[in-house]
């Protein structure tokens, strides 16, 4: 009798301690639940404090090297040694404005980091992917068709917009946007007009798309598309 007693307290002992784990984990994921509502109510509320400052910014980060220099611009440029890679070669960002290398690194920094998060989650979406979307005319045919429809708004000129869409399964385009922080002026109005201007352009371009395959069969892709608008010279 006395080892069948063992038994039944060890039973109890591994549901008690079963139990106490489970409560354990379950305050442990409500703690991280109420930090990240938390983070995300005072980011949101710094950012109520700035969104209509008529500069476009809304993160943080960035409005704070946009507070302490106020002619800071910033934009991703055609370079051969350029780190991002795209269907138009390659790119790096022009930082002008910003006083000191220590300073300059971070926003290099924040920059770089944010360009890679949307990077990985679009690799994320086209896991599995055998072979890319493309247009069934080539890029050349492509940008050509592109530039044709792309109107800049007054007094723009040579900045690039990259604009990320997806490519159904039937080779339609279908949730265009432009991609954020990639170039800053310091005017959300004419921002706006130069990311509408992009999108626009991209929807009013007709021309078909060859879809990209997961195990064989048609599947949906994200790419990201630099548009440059042309200047006067060019």
């Amino acid at each position: 009798m006395k080892q069948q007693g063992s038994h039944i307290n060890l039973h109890v002992f591994i549901m008690l301690t079963g139990l106490f784990t489970m409560s354990f984990l379950t305050n442990c994921e409500k703690t991280n639940t109420e930090d990240r509502e938390k983070e995300k109510t005072e980011a949101v509320s710094r950012t109520e404090a700035y969104e209509s400052d008529g500069k476009g910014v809304e993160d943080p980060f960035v409005h704070e090297f946009v507070e302490k220099y106020p002619g800071m611009e910033f934009a991703y440029v055609p370079t051969r040694d350029g780190e991002i890679r795209t269907v138009q070669g390659n790119f790096q960002v022009e930082i002008d404005g910003i006083e000191g290398p220590d300073e300059l690194d971070k926003l290099e920094k924040f920059l770089g980091e944010n360009y890679s998060r949307r990077d990985s989650l679009r690799a994320e979406f086209n896991k599995g992917i055998d072979s890319v979307a493309e247009p069934e005319g080539g890029y050349e045919a492509y940008f050509e068709a592109l530039e044709a429809n792309l109107s800049a708004p007054e007094d723009v000129g040579g900045e690039t917009v990259f604009i990320e869409l997806t490519i159904d399964e039937k080779g339609n385009i279908t949730d265009v946007s432009a991609s954020e922080y990639m170039y800053y002026i310091g005017n959300e109005e004419s921002m706006k007009a130069i990311h509408q201007a992009a999108i626009s352009a991209v929807k009013e371009t007709d021309m078909k798309w060859k879809p990209a395959t997961k195990n064989g069969q048609p599947a949906k892709m994200k790419i990201e598309l630099p548009i440059t608008f042309p200047t006067e010279d060019s």
